[in-house]
């Protein structure tokens, strides 16, 4: 019973891949059907017979089956009704190209072919998704079935092959009829009750739900999805995808970080990894496979590329500098020597440009690192203090594997000064990088890295461009940038700070905190936490939707309280010496002002080297094997 019960689920799900709702969606299959049907209008025209004749094969237009006796008797049939139905397909092609006197291209056959599957598969979404719900009920009476004849041999064992007495096992069997319904009924009352907690959670009541981040995350086809669940027991961040609603969603969009184990664990293909959202672009630099961008010997490695994680930092460095190895020796240039040029100048000493200084050195060549922190990391130093960091086992050059799932943001630095330390890594700390200018051939080839101190101000002593000459350089400045300016009156004060490292630096002063991602959220519980003595959030939209539901509720809680308090669709108009003047005319107290509106991207500097940058909405990628 089991086996055909099985049997009739994989039956329904290959007929119809979207089972949860039988209802036309935008995208759904209907939408998908129209839009298919509707390529096959563009090419052979609106009025050609084909497109009436594929309307009419996949019954594009008319609505889904609703009796559900009908469909039971219809669904057994409905290979077979498939089956003809292509053929038909092939021969409406057919005549198609007989009357316009030229071959039907492959992309108007596929769309034919799309639009009558798609057709078929709305026909029966709505009897389909009855039936799978009723499933459950099904699979207990097999497994009560099993469980009878499984008494049923015990007992005909004991009575005909054992010489001591039979036990009196109706009990047992009584006990195992009254507990498995129970268990059932336990169990779809847990299920129900967290899909309805996710629900509340993926449409929060403070806004719409969650925005999916424009920088790597995945994009779940629901014509393809089948709910196996698959993609929300792989994430290990644990709470981005759920089942809703028989089909996985995003829920926490904010929390991917582009690992793509959802994607690879798929069984289904419904999974693509994408760039930037409909709505929010993504600047993002072209590189190749060995991510060298379009001007040759400019490398772009690490977040700038688009991917985050710390794990794919490394590996982009690893590979590229395993590129960058085999052209200089295809080259012929003399590698490794001390002269006036390096080898490699690497910008950023964050993950990606530690690992690729390792790599470089371990190959042999020479190499510079410019950093404008003071301290090795990059992003991690202006993370909150004891922040959690998701990790995995990594392999840095000359240094050893680093076999870490998560670690603190403590732990991460102390990492990688130990690194520095082990390795000898040589890093020019101060240094904020303003522009690479390519050396002519004729002079030898390669680039100049122009360069000013990070913490100085032009006029001020000690304040000069430094120049580094270098044959290749490799990028590794992550996506933060400079951190983005407010842009009003009073900024320049002492006061405005754009991050914070220790709240306790804060204790005792009046803080106004400016933006609504994570870190503004976060920078405002911290110094309220660290005995600040007032706390005001200043954000210009009504409501805090891109940031994680955990910060939100954490929120919640502080404005309760009075801790925190909150100035929503509010803009700052200018900075006074203790005091905020809000768009709105409220003057707040402000000893300190904390900016946390995000950065701006390091595009200038790509642009301005030659480099070609992209704006992509929903880009799809593919992530290499790790």
């Amino acid at each position: 019973v089991l086996i055909a019960t099985g049997i009739v689920g994989r039956y329904l799900y290959a007929l119809v891949p979207h089972t949860a709702t039988g209802e036309e969606e935008p995208e759904g299959l209907a939408g998908r059907a129209e839009q298919a049907l509707a390529q096959v209008a563009a090419a052979v025209g609106q009025d050609d017979p084909l497109v009436a004749r594929i309307r009419g094969l996949g019954g594009v237009g008319a609505p889904p089956e609703r009796n559900l006796v009908k469909a039971l008797v219809r669904l057994p049939l409905e290979p077979l009704r498939r089956l003809w139905a292509a053929v038909q397909v092939r021969r409406a092609l057919s005549a198609a190209a007989g009357r316009q006197g030229e071959q039907v291209t492959r992309a108007v056959r596929d769309a034919a072919a799309e639009a009558v599957r798609m057709g078929h598969a709305y026909a029966f979404a709505g009897v389909a998704s009855k039936i799978m719900r009723a499933w459950r009920p099904v699979h207990l009476l097999a497994a009560m079935v099993m469980a009878w004849t499984a008494y049923v041999h015990i007992e005909s064992a004991f009575s005909h092959g054992y010489g001591y007495a039979v036990p009196d096992t109706w009990p047992l069997w009584l006990a195992a009829a009254l507990a498995l319904p129970a268990l059932a009924v336990a169990l779809e009352i847990r299920v129900r009750t967290k899909r309805r907690r996710r629900k509340v959670t993926a449409i929060a009541s403070d806004g719409p739900p969650p925005e999916p981040p424009p920088t790597l995350h995945p994009y779940i086809d629901p014509n393809i999805c089948m709910g196996s669940g698959a993609c929300v027991s792989a994430c290990p961040e644990g709470d981005i995808l759920d089942l809703l609603d028989g089909r996985s969603r995003l829920v926490e969009p904010s929390h991917c970080v582009g690992h793509g184990e959802c994607a690879r664990n798929c069984p289904v293909g419904a999974i693509t990894l994408v760039y930037g959202t409909s709505k929010r672009g993504v600047d993002i630099p072209d590189v190749s496979e060995h991510f060298e961008s379009d001007v040759p010997g400019i490398y772009l490695i690490g977040e700038i590329t688009g991917m985050g994680l710390i794990r794919n930092a490394v590996r982009q460095a690893n590979q590229a500098v395993a590129h960058l190895v085999r052209q200089a020796k295809r080259d012929g240039k003399k590698t490794g020597d001390t002269g006036q040029i390096a080898d490699v100048c690497i910008i950023g000493a964050g993950p990606a440009g530690i690992a690729a200084t390792l790599a470089l050195q371990e190959a042999g060549l020479t190499t510079t690192t410019l950093e404008q922190e003071p301290d090795l990391g990059g992003a991690v130093n202006h993370y909150p203090r004891r922040k959690l960091v998701m990790l995995a086992p990594m392999d840095l050059k000359g240094y050893g594997k680093i076999k870490l799932w998560d670690a603190r943001k403590e732990e991460l630095v102390e990492l990688w000064r130990d690194v520095k330390a082990k390795c000898g890594l040589d890093v020019k700390h101060g240094v904020k990088v303003t522009g690479i200018e390519p050396i002519p051939e004729e002079q030898g080839g390669g680039f100049v890295v122009l360069g000013v101190p990070a913490n100085l101000s032009p006029g001020m002593a000690g304040y000069a461009e430094q120049r580094v000459r270098a044959r290749r350089v490799m990028i590794a400045v992550g996506r933060r940038g400079a951190p983005r300016k407010l842009g009003v009156p009073g900024e320049e004060a002492g006061n405005v700070t754009y991050t914070v490292l220790e709240p306790e630096q804060h204790t005792g002063r009046r803080v106004v905190v400016v933006g609504g991602g994570d870190s503004a959220l976060e920078s405002a519980l911290s110094v309220a936490e660290a005995g600040a003595a007032s706390v005001h959030l200043v954000y210009r939209r009504a409501s805090f939707d891109r940031a994680k539901a955990r910060n939100r509720e954490r929120l919640d809680e502080a404005a309760e309280a009075g801790r925190v308090q909150l100035h929503l669709q509010r803009n700052p108009a200018r900075i006074e010496a203790g005091a905020m003047v809000l768009d709105s005319g409220e003057t707040l107290p402000a000893d300190d002002v904390v900016v946390c509106i995000g950065g701006t991207l390091p595009t200038k500097l790509l642009r301005a080297a030659g480099c070609n940058v992209q704006q992509h909405f929903g880009r799809p990628v593919v992530d290499e094997a790790p």
